[in-house]
């Protein structure tokens, strides 16, 4: 991980050039080579000490702030390390932020798409459901015709009756299995709406 890995060499300048007006020292900030990324900001002076901090983010050292002495400036050596640790904290921080905000891209640009198939799935699982209950509605007058044939039947349709009874058994129990599916249905879909209202407002929230 580097630090210019998640802010703009611009934005890390004006950063630290702030910081040395506001605390009066020079800041320079360094990769874990000990090489500058950064220009100087205030001329530090010849012979004095200068404070380094590691930039840190989780466990990983990403970098160094150095921070000096300016010309003409009386600052103890405390000063000048605690400056070091503040400015390398605020550094090690603004790249957490950036860090886990392309995260939240990323997470966002792989999650979404699947989010479309699982709405997909689920109208497809709808409509499948819709049909199961076409079926239990035909059933169901075929049901009522066998019931009628049975009755003008009488004791010569008392086998057809029984299997009129099975048909009418068989009608209700795919129409509460249809009215199970369509309410789960629902709730997934409901569930997948919300999710999609988090993701499209976390793309606005990086869009701004």
């Amino acid at each position: 991980m580097k630090i210019l890995d998640y802010v703009a060499k611009e934005e890390l300048q004006g950063m630290q050039e702030k910081y040395a007006k506001a605390c009066n020292v020079s800041v320079l900030v360094e990769d874990i080579a000990g090489k500058a990324i950064t220009k100087g900001a205030g001329r530090a002076e010849e012979g004095k000490s200068k404070f380094n901090e590691n930039v840190v983010v989780g466990n990983e050292r990403i970098g160094r702030v150095v921070i000096g002495q300016l010309e003409g400036v009386d600052k103890d050596d405390e000063d000048l390390q605690a400056a070091a640790v503040f400015f390398s904290s605020a550094v090690g921080n603004m790249v957490e932020v950036k860090r886990m905000g392309g995260l939240e891209k990323a997470i966002v640009e792989v999650v979404k798409p699947e989010m479309e198939k699982a709405e997909n799935s689920v109208n497809n699982i709808t409509g499948r459901a819709k049909k199961l209950e076409e079926i239990a509605s035909r059933q169901n007058i075929l049901t009522l015709n066998a019931s009628i044939e049975a009755a003008r039947a009488g004791a010569a349709g008392s086998g057809f009756a029984v299997v009129a009874h099975q048909m009418g058994d068989m009608s209700k129990n795919s129409g509460l299995i249809y009215n199970d599916i369509e309410k789960d249905a629902h709730e997934l879909k409901g569930i997948i709406g919300k999710i999609n209202d988090v993701l499209n407002d976390k793309n606005q929230d990086q869009a701004q």
